[in-house]
């Protein structure tokens, strides 16, 4: 039991931090991955939770593993100190950050396991572990990833299946340019998503370097619910680019500290936003309406997690690295440059 509960909180610790250094969320568009994981609890002077997680449950896990495993003082001190870690971060998770993620849930409930274990049980495993060790640690491992495993399918599951056999055209019909010669790039985004702001940072500076003129930006506004101002703020900008001035605002919320509303209307103001046009559009039904094509354009082409983005037809999920954008980027350059035969 112990040891299971080892693979799993190690397994799960690893994942984290895979998903963290990639910048890819399993939550799927109403999940709290993003919120917990960019919070200031998830590191621990200055180094990944999950990085001490992955540690803590190793360290566990070779002590619990030996030829004859025993609750020794250091052991069982390990497992409370486990436990109360484990019942801190999820009364974080609970009370402070109002957000939930999957993964760190499960991170947390192998700690409490062993929490328990290490006051209620006398001794991890009885004297057959001596006997059939390898038999143990297979089980250990089996039992152990199967929650693992259950919390991907949840997670990982699409709310709304698209129909993926449209998907090709789909992708082709969202990035086709309203003009010859200009490659048109579709974003996905949450305002609030720090993996967005990194995306969109990224896409900014590829499309600076090759050329403006010949690169086409629409952005799709999907905010996620865990995300307290996110709504709001894509609200402002969906009403600045009904303004004309969607772009600026867009840039500026997404290196702004302050996404509150009051806040978001000053930028937008600042961006060149006539104030009082701006209210008029606030109040109007257009950008619950514009939200609403948003999520629904999201939904057409299976976008899971953010940041999405599509380019040249292509469809890139996660936070990708500049290199990646720039390769597709100029790639749908060269496309659009390139006149069809006949």
């Amino acid at each position: 039991m112990a040891l299971a509960l080892c693979v799993t909180g190690l397994a799960t610790s690893l994942l984290l931090l895979v998903r963290a250094a990639t910048g890819t969320s399993a939550c799927g568009l109403s999940g709290g991955c993003d919120v917990v994981q960019s919070s200031s609890w998830s590191h621990v002077l200055g180094v990944p939770l999950a990085a001490w997680g992955a540690a803590y449950f190793a360290a566990m896990g070779v002590l619990v593993a030996r030829p004859r495993p025993r609750w020794s003082a250091w052991l069982r001190g390990g497992g409370l100190a486990g436990g109360l870690a484990g019942t801190a971060l999820l009364l974080m998770q609970l009370l402070v950050l109002r957000a939930l993620c999957p993964w760190c849930i499960c991170v947390d409930v192998a700690a409490l396991g062993l929490g328990a274990l290490a006051i209620f049980a006398p001794a991890l495993t009885g004297p057959h572990v001596r006997r059939r060790p390898a038999a143990l640690v297979g089980g250990a491992a089996v039992a152990g990833l199967v929650p693992l495993l259950l919390v991907e399918l949840a997670v990982s599951t699409p709310a709304s299946a698209p129909a993926l056999a449209d998907s090709p055209q789909r992708l082709a019909e969202m990035t086709a340019a309203e003009a010859d010669g200009v490659a048109k790039i579709v974003e996905f985004v949450d305002v609030e998503c720090p993996f967005c702001r990194e995306q969109h940072a990224r896409l900014a500076a590829v499309v600076s370097d090759l050329g403006a003129d010949n690169v086409e930006v629409q952005v799709h506004h999907v905010p996620l619910p865990q995300h307290a101002h996110a709504r709001p703020a894509a609200e402002i900008v969906c009403c600045s680019e009904a303004l004309g001035r969607g772009p600026a605002v867009l840039d500026a919320l997404m290196v702004a500290d302050d996404l509150g509303v009051e806040a978001c209307r000053t930028a937008a103001i600042a961006a060149g936003v006539d104030p009082s046009a701006l209210d008029t559009c606030l109040r109007s039904d257009a950008p619950t309406e514009r939200l609403a094509q948003d999520h629904a354009a999201a939904v057409a082409i299976g976008v899971r997690a953010l940041p999405t983005c599509v380019i040249g037809g292509k469809r890139f999920d996660g936070l990708q690295t500049a290199e990646t954008l720039r390769d597709a980027v100029r790639a749908a350059i060269t496309d659009a440059e390139t006149p069809c035969e006949t």
